[in-house]
């Protein structure tokens, strides 16, 4: 067992990842420490565990027992996305997507420069919305992953559209936000998976013909921003 020294999160984060993961039985045993209660993008996502790609993983040999282990940058940017969230005494910390929801702009740029901390905030993301593809990327090895822009403008339109909501329960209709503050809306509408949600309801109005220069892709799933204002008579 590579867990030979207890160790927490807090105890890494004044470290230099570069000089403490140079040590091969450090970033072994920190690994096992967090693979232990993480998932890979092939398990079935629980709500609340880090998803860590099998393309951030290294195969290792432990005692002649087969083991793996996360690559040393992941392992740096994984730390960071902890002490963001506040996390030093435990790796085995739930994280939810209310705690990545109530994040502010920066902090959501620091957890998701971790390939597993971005991997996972897509998971959260309620099955309902849609999430055009023009927005989606491969990460680690992972595809159809929606992209940090797309997430964080995401978690910004659902503060503004249902204060006490999170991303894996918002749901977002054309009535609700048509009787919303303009300055509110046009923060709302900078989310491309709002846009393209709130598409269908909107070509269904009596009152819209939409062409194809009123979308934001050919595939026409997700229309303009301008053009819904417009709808909406702002």
């Amino acid at each position: 067992d590579l867990q030979t020294v207890s160790m927490t999160p807090g105890d890494l984060f004044s470290a230099d990842g570069t000089i403490v993961f140079a040590s091969a039985i450090i970033q072994a045993t920190v690994s096992e420490y967090i693979l232990d209660v993480a998932l890979s993008e092939d398990d079935v996502y629980d709500g609340t565990s880090l998803i860590v790609p099998t393309q951030e993983r290294l195969s290792i040999t432990v005692n002649g027992t087969a083991e793996e282990m996360i690559r040393s940058n992941e392992i740096t940017a994984i730390l960071d996305a902890l002490e963001t969230f506040g996390m030093t005494s435990s790796f085995t910390d739930d994280i939810t997507s209310s705690a990545v929801t109530d994040m502010d702009q920066t902090q959501l740029s620091t957890i998701l420069t971790s390939d597993s901390f971005h991997v996972t905030a897509d998971e959260m993301i309620n099955d309902s919305l849609t999430v055009p593809a023009f927005i989606t990327e491969e990460v680690a090895g992972v595809t159809g992953v929606t992209t940090s822009t797309g997430i964080i403008n995401l978690i910004v339109a659902t503060k503004r559209f249902s204060a006490g909501s999170d991303i894996s329960d918002v749901s977002f209709d054309y009535l609700t936000l048509s009787t919303m503050d303009q300055a509110d809306v046009d923060v709302i509408l900078d989310s491309a998976i709002v846009r393209a949600t709130l598409t269908p309801d909107i070509e269904a109005l009596p009152s819209t013909s939409p062409t194809a220069a009123d979308y934001d892709d050919a595939a026409m799933t997700t229309l303009k921003e301008t053009y819904i204002m417009n709808v909406l008579g702002y």
